[in-house]
C-alpha cells in the first residue's frame, strides 16, 4: 500500500482539500513528519492526542479528524450566515485542521510505559516543529501561520480568520478531555 493510501485511511479528510497541489503538499508534510519520527501513519490511531488528557482514549488521528470537521463546519456556518462580509479560504481551513498537530508525532515518544514527551518535544513544542515540517513540504506561509498560532504560542498576536477557526476548534476538542 502506498503512503498516500495509508495516510488517507487514517485521515480521510485529506480528500476534502480541493486544490490538488495543496493536498499533495499536505500529504508530503505528513510523510516528512512520520518518517522523521520513524513511524507509520497507522501509529496515529494509537498515539494520544495530548499528554495532558491521560486515559481519555482519544487518539491523535481522532483529534485531527474532529478538529478538521469542526473547523470546516464552523467555516461553512460563518460563510452561510455572513455571506460576503467574511472571506474564508475553505482549503486553508482543511489543511490547517489536518496539519495543526503534525509536530506531535515528533513531540511524543513511545516507551514501554506508554507515550511521553520525548527529548525533541521538550526542546520544541509541536507548533514549532509543525512549522518546520510545513515549510519543508513547501506549504504556503498561510498554512505555516495556522500551525504556528493554533496553540498558546499564538496568544497575543495576529491570527487570520482561518487560524482563529482552527484555534477555537482545537480547544473545543481539547477541553472536555484535559486532566
Amino acid at each position: 500500500m502506498s503512503f498516500d493510501d495509508e495516510l488517507s485511511r487514517v485521515l480521510p479528510e485529506i480528500a476534502l482539500i480541493e486544490d490538488e497541489q495543496l493536498r499533495c503538499k499536505a500529504v508530503y508534510a505528513w510523510q516528512i513528519a512520520l518518517e522523521a519520527a520513524g513511524i507509520a501513519p497507522s501509529a496515529m490511531n494509537e498515539m494520544p492526542f495530548s499528554l495532558l488528557a491521560k486515559g481519555c482514549g482519544i487518539s491523535l488521528a481522532q483529534h485531527i479528524r474532529a478538529v478538521t470537521r469542526s473547523a470546516l463546519s464552523l467555516a461553512d456556518a460563518m460563510a452561510s450566515s455572513y455571506g460576503g462580509r467574511v472571506k474564508i479560504d475553505r482549503d486553508l481551513v482543511a489543511v490547517g485542521g489536518l496539519l495543526h498537530d503534525v509536530g506531535k508525532v515528533l513531540e511524543h515518544q513511545r516507551t514501554d510505559e506508554g507515550y511521553v514527551k520525548g527529548y525533541y518535544g521538550k526542546m520544541l513544542r509541536h507548533p514549532f516543529s509543525g512549522v518546520w515540517v510545513c515549510e519543508r513540504a513547501g506549504l504556503p506561509v498561510e498554512v505555516l501561520h495556522i500551525v504556528a498560532v493554533h496553540s498558546k504560542e499564538g496568544d497575543g498576536g495576529y491570527r487570520s480568520i482561518e487560524a482563529n477557526i482552527i484555534f477555537h476548534c482545537d480547544f473545543a476538542n481539547f477541553e472536555p478531555f484535559k486532566d
